[in-house]
């Protein structure tokens, strides 16, 4: 049996701006701009809600009249399927048959939900991407996929011919782009040299537009603009140059880590270098240094890259090295790290942490391995120097929802769990489906 034809939808800023903000997940970074104007293939609708305290999406088919309210206001829910008396909520908006994805399941009835937005998931040139439903109206009849695009799009004039700055050839105005400054016009042949340049170039380059091309003659700083780009250069370049994009959004995350990370430890290597305190305060220097280096920073099992990123799946890629690695227990799994929780029924074999959990619900976790860890490390410290330690790394502690334990013993330090059975036991205490949902790691 052949699958029903795709729903065409015509995407329009409903703000006014020319062009709509593009995303791989809902909660994740505008990555691409749609041009205004273009029709695309409507792939599903979604919409994300809150249910007692647990944030989810929810098929917008299942909210009748949903569209139709603001943020805030609460909604009915009635599963499309007449025999069902609730309707299922999901970790992230994907229709999955498993359970990795299913969170709760919600009662049929009048005002059960919190609306907080509306998604249509739509695939425009074979790239698929969430945009606010506001901006998704119904299609024209007769239209197809991309056709309103080339015409919405270019910055050049309409009509009249134009000199190509880079290879000098006099084409169409339309078959090609001014730059954002208007002094140099580029043929669609050399606007896709452009960008295979681009993803080539060096990162410091990358970075000047955040991850968008410049005129090469640099005489402005706005980037060339995704509505301009897209009809005149070929998909498997457009989709290179967003690559780059994301690339360069996640290095600078990591980049900022490093940079607050390596100013604290540069404070203190400063200081043990120059032995400018007592015997006493260099060794209470030394050991934050190792703290905050070993235990409070969390690296890539390979690279030792600082990452703080994380969005749904456990199963981690690093973004400089594409080591495959635990989010638990940062054990480096090669190229993917998914077999390491399959093997174990979905859960980390020495946290016990599931494959799939939200960003809150990780970093506490991580806020309780810490501590553990921290623990075990000031049994190590001599109980002089102990308590005057905890005052040193106190505040580093609290940034990071860090507990410092307050019987500094080594009977009380030793008697805290470790190991796995603490996230176990979290786990079913807190029941993971009251913890709020935020979106998924960014490919």
């Amino acid at each position: 049996m052949a699958a029903a034809p795709l729903k065409k939808v015509f995407i329009q800023n409903a703000d006014g701006y020319k062009e709509v903000a593009a995303r791989k997940t809902p909660s994740s970074k505008a990555v691409w701009d749609l041009p205004g104007g273009i029709v695309a293939d409507l792939l599903d609708e979604w919409t994300q809600c809150e249910y007692a305290n647990s944030i989810g999406y929810i098929k917008t088919k299942n909210l009748p009249g949903v569209e139709k309210l603001d943020p805030g206001a609460m909604v009915d829910v009635k599963d499309s399927y007449a025999a069902n008396t609730k309707t299922c909520m999901r970790w992230r908006p994907e229709q999955q048959t498993s359970g990795g994805n299913t969170m709760r399941f919600v009662p049929n009835g009048p005002g059960m939900v919190k609306l907080i937005d509306c998604w249509a998931e739509v695939s425009f040139r074979g790239f698929n991407c969430f945009v606010k439903a506001r901006h998704v109206q119904p299609a024209p009849a007769n239209e197809t996929a991309g056709d309103a695009g080339a015409a919405a799009a270019p910055v050049a004039p309409a009509s009249g011919t134009s000199a190509c700055f880079v290879c000098g050839d006099t084409v169409n105005s339309i078959a090609g782009v001014v730059c954002p400054a208007g002094d140099h016009f580029f043929c669609a042949g050399c606007l896709s040299d452009l960008l295979k340049s681009f993803k080539n170039s060096e990162y410091a380059e990358q970075k000047m537009g955040k991850g968008r091309v410049l005129c090469p003659m640099k005489d402005s700083e706005s980037p060339f603009g995704d509505a301009a780009l897209i009809p005149h250069v070929p998909q498997d370049v457009f989709d290179d140059y967003v690559k780059v994009r994301v690339a360069v959004a996640e290095k600078g995350i990591q980049e900022q880590i490093e940079q607050q990370y390596a100013a604290k430890m540069e404070e203190l290597k400063e200081r043990l270098a120059k032995a400018e305190g007592t015997a006493e305060q260099n060794e209470l220097d030394n050991h934050r240094l190792k703290i905050i280096d070993d235990i409070f920073t969390l690296r890539c099992p390979s690279c030792k890259a600082a990452f703080v990123d994380y969005d749904h799946c456990s199963a981690l890629t690093c973004a400089f090295c594409k080591c495959g690695f635990c989010a638990y227990c940062l054990k480096d799994c090669g190229k993917d790290a998914h077999a390491h929780f399959f093997d174990n029924g979905s859960k980390c074999p020495k946290e016990g942490g599931p494959l799939f959990i939200d960003q809150k619900g990780w970093l506490a976790f991580h806020a309780r391995r810490k501590g553990r860890l921290l623990r075990k490390y000031l049994k190590k410290v001599p109980e002089p120097l102990r308590k005057k330690l905890c005052g040193h790394v106190a505040f580093d502690a609290e940034d990071l929802g860090i507990d410092m334990p307050k019987d500094l013993s080594l009977e009380a330090l030793a008697a805290k769990p470790e190991g796995g059975d603490e996230v176990l036991l979290i786990l079913k205490k807190k029941k993971i489906d009251a913890w709020p949902s935020s979106g998924r790691m960014p490919v």
